[in-house]
């Protein structure tokens, strides 16, 4: 009842935490995330919810989850804006069910979760000279290649020795 009426009220950061959830979240935070969604949705002014940004090799691009779609319902609830977040929370082997909605119409997605190696920081140079840096999560850890900010640094000194011009983030 509680989880319920946390999703109803359709604020990002209300939700039931249970001991598996804070488990998940501590390992999201420490910057080893127990699966790898692969995915995050944008919400549309009409309050509908977009999958954008499918990573390469993580659980959403193998389960055939495509930019574009419209998530619908996650294991048959209304979906909300933070379930990518939750659903990161959940152990490898997981399965979850996304009713969808793309061009050729209602369609139902296995999620399966997979452990992959995703970076919560990705950069690069784009073509006009200018340098690109996506923040995924923040994460804090004593191992640099898991701690956001050093990852941030890493790849923003990378990419101004290719020269870059200017920064979108």
């Amino acid at each position: 009842v509680v989880d319920a009426m946390a999703r109803a009220a359709g604020i990002v950061h209300l939700a039931l935490i249970t001991p598996a959830r804070r488990q998940g979240m501590r390992a999201l935070g420490s910057g080893q995330p127990l699966s790898s969604p692969g995915f995050n949705l944008h919400a549309l002014s009409d309050g509908r919810l977009v999958v954008c940004d499918v990573i390469a090799g993580a659980s959403a691009e193998t389960s055939g989850l495509r930019p574009g779609d419209v998530l619908e319902e996650v294991n048959g609830r209304r979906a909300v804006r933070a379930d990518p977040f939750f659903i990161t929370t959940l152990p490898a082997g997981t399965d979850v069910t996304l009713k969808i909605s793309r061009g050729d119409g209602p369609a139902t997605v296995g999620l399966r979760l997979i452990k992959a190696d995703v970076s919560p920081v990705e950069g690069r140079l784009l073509d006009d000279g200018n340098a690109y840096v996506r923040v995924r999560w923040f994460a804090r850890s004593t191992d640099p290649a898991h701690n956001t900010a050093a990852l941030f640094r890493r790849a923003l000194q990378a990419l101004l020795e290719q020269g870059a011009r200017g920064l979108v983030l």
